[in-house]
């Protein structure tokens, strides 16, 4: 069988589920990829560069996570999941400080986990409806979480519900 996930965001139902012959996650924002090859492919010195940074979630952390301007692909995926965790909703724009996590630690040794699970799954930055097209066949199961209608405010990229519909008729 085949899985795949559309809109692969955090990927929460990937990680939690038992793995199938052929896994995909696909998502149109390149960030959302890249952070995900990032724990692909990790290993001891990537992970010891991750180890550098900051991960308790406070207030000069965030300024510090938005005011950075990443020259490698550590500093970029730091921003990314560390500035996610400091942003209110989780927002990928990082408009604001959110205290929900506020002196919090991510648990960087999850990572060792995502990077086992994420071994052999396909990832590809398109858009979903060239996913469903390219994946679609009779022992595929998809998961379709798109950014709902409202869902990030001011930020655009959200999906109708007609238009999944429209998309899965096919």
């Amino acid at each position: 069988g085949r899985y795949v996930e559309t809109f692969a965001g955090s990927a929460a139902v990937l990680y939690a589920k038992e793995r199938v012959g052929e896994e995909v996650l696909g998502d149109a924002d390149p960030n959302v990829i890249f952070a995900h090859r990032y724990i692909q492919r990790l290993d001891k010195a990537s992970f010891s560069v991750l180890k550098r940074f900051p991960w308790k979630v406070s207030r000069a952390g965030f300024k510090k996570v938005r005011e950075s301007k990443p020259r490698s692909d550590a500093e970029r995926f730091w921003k990314l999941v560390y500035g996610r965790a400091c942003s209110w909703g989780g927002r990928p724009n990082l408009s604001g400080y959110s205290t929900l996590h506020d002196g919090n630690t991510y648990g960087l040794d999850e990572l060792w986990r995502f990077q086992e699970r994420l071994k052999g799954v396909r990832l590809v930055t398109q858009d979903w409806k060239k996913t469903l097209e390219r994946c679609d066949s009779t022992d595929t199961l998809f998961f379709i979480d798109p950014p709902y209608i409202k869902e990030w405010g001011d930020l655009g990229g959200e999906i109708s519900p007609e238009d999944i519909a429209d998309g899965v008729r096919k």
